[in-house]
């Protein structure tokens, strides 16, 4: 009976994915010998056996480092089954029958924070790192800090008519005086005049 057919550099007949796991599942037919019904003319010649192959698929996921198989005997149950599978480990990651009970609390709990994103703990995880490899120095919360306080002050594709009233109301908030407000308008005016700075308008 050849049931453990080896499924190494075959290709998928299918793939069913939840979330970030996939499960692909093979044709896999299963061989089997059948003795042939004796009747007088087989006794005669001592009976014997037929060989017969029954459609069957097989789909293979992870359970920690332990490789699983199953099989189902259509295309049709064999994607169920892949889904069902899929689903559990999408949920509860593919070590979740090996996890500690505080493993499992700390998955559970990062589960629930990154939820409001619609991604996946290992996709956020993947992206809090990829981030943390572009701040050179400092961390994360180093950077948010920074953007908070002046980062959000900065104006994309503004011009200079649409900030120099803002900068003059932050002249007015500080308090400056009014020699100093006076020379600054003019010295911004006379700018504003050349032909180069026309452009900024």
């Amino acid at each position: 009976m050849a049931f453990g057919v080896s499924i190494s550099g075959k290709k998928p007949v299918a793939t069913v994915t939840v979330g970030s796991v996939t499960i692909p599942i093979y044709a896999a037919p299963v061989t089997v010998k059948v003795t042939k019904p004796i009747d007088a003319t087989d006794a005669k010649i001592g009976g014997g056996t037929e060989t017969r192959t029954y459609q069957s698929f097989q789909l293979s996921h992870f359970e920690g480092a332990r490789r699983v198989l199953q099989r189902r005997n259509t295309l049709e149950r064999a994607k169920a089954l892949a889904k069902e599978v899929a689903t559990r480990l999408s949920r509860d990651g593919s070590r979740a029958a090996f996890l500690s009970e505080k493993d499992r609390r700390i998955l559970i709990l990062a589960q629930l924070v990154v939820k409001p994103s619609g991604k996946e703990v290992d996709e956020v995880c993947r992206m809090f790192m990829e981030l943390q490899k572009q701040v050179k120095n400092g961390t994360l919360q180093q950077a948010v800090d920074f953007f908070n306080t002046h980062g959000q002050r900065i104006r994309h594709g503004a011009t200079v008519k649409d900030i120099f009233p803002e900068y003059i109301a932050h002249l007015e908030k500080r308090g400056v005086g009014s020699y100093h407000m006076r020379d600054t308008k003019r010295a911004m005016w006379q700018a504003c005049t050349t032909s180069t700075a026309r452009m900024c308008w």
